[in-house]
């Protein structure tokens, strides 16, 4: 053999081997997204799915102007006593937590002072409320009270805008 046969070998071992590890990592990648992604779908619906109506969100406006305005802002933007039930800074800390958690956090918190004291439909609406201001499609069913029910839907990444 030549010698500048013998020199390519170990360049043709070298992609072939780093053909094989893109290929492997291509594999892993696109079957670690589909399982991903079944998965979401098998766990149950997300806030993505029109989980609530744009009714519920007109009502959970009218409560929140008047009970929690006041301490979150009138644009759901936060203050220096109560962080912002909208935007970037509430999705890190709410994104895929089941919306059971968000509701009970709200029933069992808020208003503060006097937690508890609303309707349990009033919370929904208000949770409503913070989905539509955290761009989430409204749809047509209500979004309810039963805790059970709200852990078979999952808070995921807000829409771009």
């Amino acid at each position: 053999m030549s010698k500048s046969h013998e020199e390519r070998r170990p360049a043709r071992r070298a992609f072939s081997l780093a053909a094989l590890l893109l290929s492997a990592a291509t594999v892993v990648a696109v079957g670690s997204a589909v399982f991903a992604q079944d998965h979401a779908e098998a766990a149950g619906a997300t806030t993505l799915d029109g989980v609530f109506t744009a009714e519920q969100v007109a009502r959970g406006d009218v409560v929140y102007q008047r009970e929690c305005a006041m301490c979150h802002g009138a644009n759901l933007g936060g203050s220096g006593m109560a962080p912002p039930l909208a935007g970037i800074a509430f999705m890190f800390y709410w994104q895929d937590k089941p919306l059971s958690e968000l509701y009970t956090f709200t029933r069992d918190n808020m208003p503060f002072g006097n937690a508890g004291s609303l309707p349990a439909q009033t919370y929904a609406d208000i949770v409503a409320l913070i989905l539509d201001a955290n761009g989430f499609p409204a749809g047509d069913t209500e979004l309810g009270t039963d805790v059970d029910a709200l852990a078979q839907i999952t808070l995921v990444p807000a829409p771009a805008e």
